[in-house]
Order: C-alpha cells, then sequence, then structure tokens
C-alpha cells in the first residue's frame, strides 16, 4: 500500500483482495482505513494488526490490539476482583491528573495524596496497601518506588506494610537504568498490558532462530500469533468474521477475544489482556 491512500486505491481492486478470506493490513492507520472503506464485504475480515488508535471500527473491522482504554478497565476490574478490600493508595505528578481523575471514579473510597513523602500516612498496616502511581516522570516514579521500598521495610528483618504498586500505565520510563527493578519485584508492581514476554526458549524461538539465525522481535511474535489465530478462526467455517464470538484464544505473546462494538461502528475490539507482576526479578503472568 505504500502507507498512503493512493497505494491502497491501486490494490483494492485487485481479484486477490476482493477473494481474500481475512486481510492483515495495511500498517498505518490511515491506509488501513483507506482500505476498510473500500472492501466492506462480511465474507472478509480486515485486521489493524499494529496500531490500537484512529482505526474506524466498521462491521468487517477487526481491531487486533487493545486499545489503552480496555487495558486500563480490565486492570480496574482485576483489582476490584481479586482485591475487594484493598486499601487503594492514589498518587501522581501535575501531568497526570486525568490518570488519578479515572481512578478515583473507579475506587470511590481510595485516598488521594499530594506528594511522595504523604505517603505512610494513607498506609493501613492490616490490610493489602495497593498504591497506583499514576506518573511518565523518571524522577518522580525513582522517588516513589524507592520510597514505598523503605515505607515496606521489605529489606529489614520485619515487614511494615503489604504494599503492592500498580499503575494502569506503564510508559517507557520504567525501563530507564535509574528504576530499580528489584525494588519494583519487591514491590510485586502490576500493570495492564496488550502483551506478555513469551520467555527466552520455546519451539518457535529455536525454529525462528534456525531459520533466519536472529531471535524473533515483538513483530514477529505478533505475526506469527496473528496470523495463526486468524487461520484456526477461519478454518472452522470459512468466515472469520462468523468465529469472532469462540471465545478467548491464547498464543506466544497474545491473546485475542473479540467483542463487537455497536458504538463505534460495529467493528470488533480485542477484549483480552494480560495483567503482569514484577516478582522474584521476573515479569510474571497473573491474569
Amino acid at each position: 500500500s505504500n502507507g498512503n491512500a493512493q497505494g491502497v486505491k491501486a490494490i483494492s481492486s485487485s481479484e486477490g483482495l476482493k477473494n481474500s478470506q481475512v486481510i492483515i493490513g495495511p500498517f498505518s492507520p490511515s491506509a488501513f482505513n483507506a482500505l476498510s472503506e473500500t472492501i466492506t464485504s462480511d465474507n472478509i475480515a480486515i485486521l489493524a494488526p499494529l496500531s490500537n488508535r484512529n482505526i474506524e471500527l466498521r462491521p468487517n473491522v477487526f481491531q487486533t490490539v487493545p486499545t489503552i482504554e480496555v487495558q486500563q478497565n480490565s486492570m480496574i476490574s482485576f483489582i476490584n476482583q481479586k482485591y475487594p478490600d484493598a486499601n487503594i493508595v492514589l498518587l501522581s505528578d501535575a501531568k497526570s491528573k486525568d490518570m488519578n481523575e479515572k481512578l478515583q471514579s473507579s475506587f470511590l473510597q481510595a485516598k488521594s495524596v499530594d506528594n511522595v513523602q504523604g505517603i505512610q500516612k494513607a498506609l493501613v498496616k492490616e490490610a493489602t496497601n495497593i498504591v497506583f502511581v499514576s506518573s511518565d516522570d523518571v524522577v518522580f516514579l525513582s522517588d516513589a518506588i524507592r520510597i514505598l521500598y523503605n515505607i515496606a521495610g521489605i529489606s529489614g528483618k520485619n515487614k511494615n506494610y503489604n504494599i503492592i504498586m500498580a499503575t494502569l500505565d506503564k510508559g517507557d520510563a520504567y525501563d530507564h537504568n535509574s528504576i530499580s527493578n528489584s525494588q519494583l519485584s519487591a514491590l510485586k508492581f502490576t500493570y495492564p498490558a496488550a502483551n506478555r514476554y513469551a520467555g527466552e526458549t520455546n519451539a518457535f524461538i529455536s525454529k525462528y532462530f534456525k531459520t533466519y539465525k536472529m531471535s524473533p522481535s515483538k513483530y514477529a511474535f505478533r505475526g506469527f500469533d496473528l496470523t495463526m489465530d486468524a487461520v484456526l478462526r477461519t478454518s472452522l467455517s470459512g468466515n472469520f468474521v462468523k468465529e469472532a464470538n469462540i471465545g478467548e484464544t491464547s498464543y506466544q505473546e497474545n491473546k485475542f477475544q473479540y467483542i463487537k462494538n455497536p458504538s463505534k461502528g460495529g467493528g470488533y475490539e480485542n477484549r483480552a489482556v494480560y495483567i503482569l507482576r514484577y516478582e522474584d526479578l521476573q515479569i510474571s503472568e497473573i491474569y
């Protein structure tokens, strides 16, 4: 497609596309939307492979990456179900007030603190304390993690507080070298994600390395998972769209559960979200 509407127009009239059961791509939202505007048959599923933004959900369109909103709502539902009696504490920087307001409306009994130094007063020794930290600032996060770790007393003989650090949005700041993964692990840092970590070794990685002499990237994993899912769903009846509601499927690093969204054009959103946690210096899938 060359990533533009002109390229899409050049290929959209081809017999190959018109006779397809499933089309994966184009990658860019603008080119993808241009194609889905042209190919509208219910017998052809069009899968948006990489973007979870600006996708027009026409009736035969599948947004395969869970939106940020879906990921955040999944995390909120998980905490409500798994920790109904937890003491919820909210900490955010000045740039993340919107996120804090979303959390306040979701956890009506939550306590908001204005700064990192005020966290301890909001904690309860007899309860599980879930501290939601909303920030993409490395300095702010580093201070918050260090102080939570010290307050919990994890490094001492007696643990002072049971603290789980959480966030609705794990941004790039968490990958900075000043962020302590060992302290995050001790705090059981928990967050939602569209994909998980497959590990160092499995059959797919071994075969990929043997074929290409390199380890698969996250895009290789996603390409494999997305295509495998498309093949399996289509094989059931020959029509991917009809098999949208078969339930959740899971592969190497991605999982899929498509739900029709009438309010956004009648297309389908992937609502399958991982809840991940740092523990024992590993990233574990806990839901």
